[in-house]
């Protein structure tokens, strides 16, 4: 029984941890491009972030930090879906400075 409690106890505690940091995640203020940004897919594929942008925070690590920037578009006809093997896949961009 004390096993019991003791693993459910750490169980709850790692729920709650990792519930706490996306909800700080979730709950950071939104930035604003001081500069622009170099935006990059692949070594062919480059565009630029204007200054001013806003960005909203998705995630952070180790010296890397990556956010969601919202686009509005009626060009929908420039779209196309993408089947990812993992439904929740992310695939961010690589952003820099010039």
């Amino acid at each position: 029984m004390r096993y019991f409690l003791l693993i459910l106890v750490s169980a709850i505690s790692f729920v709650a941890g990792a519930f706490w940091h996306k909800w700080q995640l979730l709950e950071s203020d939104p930035v604003s491009l001081t500069q622009t940004l170099s935006v990059q897919a692949s070594p062919e594929n480059i565009g630029v972030l204007p200054k001013g942008t806003i960005l909203y925070p998705y995630s952070d690590g180790q010296g890397i930090e990556t956010y969601i920037v919202f686009v509005n578009s009626k060009y929908l006809n420039s779209i196309e879906p993408v089947q990812f093997q993992n439904h929740l896949t992310v695939a961010p961009l690589d952003g820099y400075s010039e």
